[in-house]
This record gives structure tokens, C-alpha cells and sequence, in this order.
């Protein structure tokens, strides 16, 4: 597309399926900290995501300081922005993000019972009286699911309820069902996995020649170690600015070895949780 506003026709007409339904933006405070007239720009990617929202779940991510700027710069185009910590949540504090959200979607929210432990859930609401009392109780098991599902991450709490969600049940609104944990494989990785990720998570990005720098370990070897938490999807190889990767498989062997890793977006909630659990992280 041409601009923006092409795309976003682009976007509105496309059929479905042909469109991400889930998109997140990182480090967006690039687009206006280090754009000549950046500010414009930032304000006509708000527009574009305003107007393609019906199609495409969109989060945002900023540093603090970054958006402290935004706000002095384009208070008309943020003042109805929500603005959510990524950093780990309580259940309530994850619960009123995700709420939030819902809320532009106008419909009305209705949560299913869970399968399992639905016998002493039942019990539970038994005992309250009136059904607005007992539609509370099913709601606050949900979110405690979802907490513990997302370990307190609102990229991978969003991830589970777009996961949960049902449209078509009921028409003209939106049930979720009981979340389920994802089977990420993390609870598995041996202490030399673990620690490459606390590294990767300290510097951001590294090759494998940083890596074996930092590790001070060989070539093959930490090519190995990095290769394997990508084939989990921990990880994975960063993207350049033409949209490709750095690294092709060309020449196998060199060309992964020459490729930056990262810690995949949705999963920096569930590394920083394991590594707290192995003392790696404090």
C-alpha cells in the first residue's frame, strides 16, 4: 500500500482470514522519538489502528517516558487511550485490562461454567443467593484462571481470551469459556536453557557470537543451545527492517549462526516466572 489510509482500506476489504487477527507493536516510542515529524506519524498510526480495530486486535507497547511525550504531544489522539503496565499483574489488575478492552467492542460479556471442578463451583453458588451473585462467582473463577494461565502477562492474558472467546453462540455477544495453560515445554529446560534466556532477557537481543561471549562457551555449542529454545518457541530470530530475516537457510550452519535471537513477545511473561522459579531471576 501507499500510506496508511490505503492500507487501512487494504485491511477493511481484505476476506476473512487474510488479515493477522492479533498484532503487537514493540518499542513504538521509534516512531516518534526518532522520526522527523514523528509525532504526525504516530498520530496517523492511531488513526489507522482506530479504523482497522474491527479486524485487527492491536496492542501497543511504549517505555513510560515515551509515553509522557505522546501525551504532551498528541493529547487529542490518546486522552481515551488505555494505558496498562506490562510488567506482571495481580488477578484484579489483569482483570480490569482485559475488561477495558472488551469495552470497545460493545457487546454484552457472558462467561461458562468450567468442566472441571464444576461440581464445587456449583456448590459455591448454591449457596448465594441470586443469580447476578452467582454470574460474579463464575466470573471471578474465570479471571483467576486466566491469571494463572498468563502468569500475570497482559500480552498472553489477551492471547487466552482471544483463545476463549465465542461469537457465534449467541448473537450479539461474546461468551468466553475457562481458559486452558498453554503447553509451552518451559517447565522442562535444563539449567543451560534457562540461563541463556536470563541472558538474552538481560541484554535484549544476541547473536550466538555474544552468546559465547557472555556464556563463555564454544561456537557449536551455543549455537545449539539458542537453536534449541527456538525450536520450543521461546525465541525467536529478529526480523530487519525490509522485513526479513538476516539469517536465511542458505548456509545453514553460518547463517544461524549470524542471526539475532529475542525472547518472543508472548512469552515474556512465562520466562521471567520460570526463571524466578529456579532463583535465576530476582
Amino acid at each position: 500500500a501507499r500510506d496508511l489510509d490505503s492500507l487501512a482500506e487494504r485491511v477493511l476489504k481484505a476476506p476473512p482470514g487474510s488479515v493477522p487477527g492479533f498484532v503487537i507493536l514493540e518499542a513504538t516510542e521509534h516512531l516518534h522519538m526518532r522520526t522527523p515529524a514523528g509525532s504526525r506519524l504516530f498520530e496517523r498510526l492511531l488513526t489507522f489502528m482506530s479504523r482497522t480495530e474491527s479486524r485487527v486486535f492491536w496492542i501497543t507497547a511504549m517505555t513510560s517516558s515515551a509515553w509522557q511525550l505522546v501525551e504532551k504531544r498528541a493529547p487529542a489522539f490518546v486522552h481515551d487511550i488505555k494505558r496498562v503496565n506490562l510488567g506482571e499483574l495481580s488477578p484484579e489488575e489483569l482483570k480490569q485490562a482485559v475488561l477495558a478492552r472488551h469495552r470497545l467492542s460493545g457487546l454484552p460479556l457472558r462467561f461458562a461454567e468450567p468442566h472441571d471442578g464444576r461440581a464445587a463451583l456449583r456448590r459455591r453458588t448454591r449457596r448465594l443467593r441470586g443469580a447476578a451473585k452467582q454470574e460474579q462467582l463464575v466470573e471471578t473463577d474465570y479471571f483467576q484462571r486466566l491469571h494463572r494461565a498468563s502468569l500475570g502477562s497482559i500480552r498472553l492474558a489477551l492471547f487466552h481470551w482471544l483463545r476463549t472467546a465465542d461469537f457465534n453462540s449467541t448473537p450479539g455477544s461474546l461468551l468466553v469459556q475457562p481458559p486452558s495453560t498453554l503447553d509451552s515445554g518451559i517447565e522442562n529446560l535444563d539449567g543451560t536453557q534457562s540461563f541463556a534466556l536470563k541472558a538474552i532477557l538481560d541484554h535484549g537481543t544476541l547473536t550466538v557470537d555474544e552468546y559465547c561471549e557472555v556464556a563463555r562457551t564454544a561456537g557449536p555449542e551455543s549455537l545449539h543451545i539458542l537453536r534449541s529454545l527456538e525450536e520450543l518457541r521461546v525465541i525467536e530470530r529478529v526480523v530487519d527492517a525490509t522485513g526479513e530475516e538476516p539469517a536465511t537457510e542458505k548456509a545453514a550452519g553460518n547463517s544461524a549462526a549470524q542471526s539475532r535471537y529475542r525472547i518472543r513477545s508472548l512469552m515474556i511473561g512465562p520466562v521471567t516466572a520460570h526463571l524466578r522459579s529456579r532463583n535465576i531471576l530476582h
